[in-house]
């Protein structure tokens, strides 16, 4: 049975590499905005409870999802290596290194997204 993460590597297989990493890295850089705004708007929140736990599932939702397409890229890169250009290359890597994909901490998985890390 196909996982459902392996649902978007069909499109990611139309993208040009410089287009895969334009994508990770554009995640990456609204996560890590989204992640100071969120901490600054935290300690002056007023907001009732249910809101917040409302803003929370929907931050959620949104990582699971971005997630799930820096999987497809990092599968791409993987599978493509050699039709990317040094540049590309690293701004995917930056990208992943900034939301913490594919570290235990970050719980990014990487690989095969199997959860683990490993690419096979």
């Amino acid at each position: 049975a196909r996982r459902l993460d392996d649902s978007g590597d069909d499109l990611a297989s139309s993208f040009k590499p410089q287009e895969l990493s334009n994508t990770a890295w554009g995640i990456a850089t609204l996560l890590s905005k989204r992640g100071k705004k969120d901490a600054s708007s935290a300690s002056a929140s007023t907001a009732p409870d249910s809101d917040c736990n409302d803003d929370a599932a929907a931050a959620k939702e949104e990582d699971d999802s971005a997630l799930r397409v820096l999987r497809w890229v990092a599968r791409a890169l993987r599978d493509r290596t050699s039709e990317f250009k040094p540049q590309e290359i690293s701004n995917a890597i930056w990208a992943f290194a900034t939301v913490g994909f594919g570290s235990a901490e970050g719980g990014g998985g990487g690989g095969n997204g199997n959860g683990n890390g490993n690419a096979g």
